[in-house]
């Protein structure tokens, strides 16, 4: 995790303007170097870094150029959803992996395991942003019977609100999980 650290880091430092270029517009050169010093942004590069790892080591993760926000206060924000997410997708793996697999073992070298071991190839030769995609096309423009985007819609925040919402990412998701299942199950 710290070299994954390390090199975003690194690499969002690389990119052209450097992480002043999201700082407002309508800002006058004055304010402009007045707040690149306030935040650091005149260090180097490997000091700023090392200041940034010891406030993450503290749970500091630093301030959102954007808002204005701790960085953990968005995340902690955000982390149910994420949670709810995860989970719905290896329920959702778990709940086919496992018949599947049984239905592999039992039918082990027949016409239903081939087609099985096929698909659970395809699952994990997917991307799941491109399934992401295609699951959206298909179930929300084309056949209009899930939403495409959000945790609620605005004129309606029930559970099965909720629970629609969460249909097509954790079944993109489940994706990268279901073929692991059924390859542990079948195995067993």
């Amino acid at each position: 995790m710290l070299f994954a650290s390390a090199l975003t880091f690194f690499f969002v430092n690389l990119a052209p303007g450097g992480p002043s270029s999201v700082m407002r517009f309508d800002v006058t050169a004055e304010q402009r170097e007045a707040l690149i010093r306030a935040m650091g942004l005149d260090k180097p590069v490997p000091e700023r870094y090392l200041d940034w790892l010891g406030g993450a080591v503290h749970g500091d993760l630093g301030t959102s150029l954007l808002t204005n926000e701790p960085v953990a206060t968005r995340i902690g924000d955000r982390l149910p959803n994420t949670l709810m997410l995860a989970g719905a997708a290896l329920l959702g793996s778990i709940a086919l992996g496992i018949p599947i697999g049984v239905v592999q073992a039992l039918r082990r070298g027949r016409g239903i395991d081939h087609v099985l071991s096929l698909l659970t190839a395809v699952g994990l030769a997917v991307p799941v942003f491109w399934l992401g995609i295609v699951l959206i096309l298909v179930f929300a423009v084309s056949l209009r019977v899930l939403p495409s985007a959000g945790v609620t819609s605005v004129a309606s925040d029930t559970l099965a609100d909720r629970l629609a919402h969460l249909v097509l990412p954790a079944c993109a998701l489940a994706t990268t999980i279901l073929p692991t299942v059924v390859r542990f199950t079948r195995s067993s």
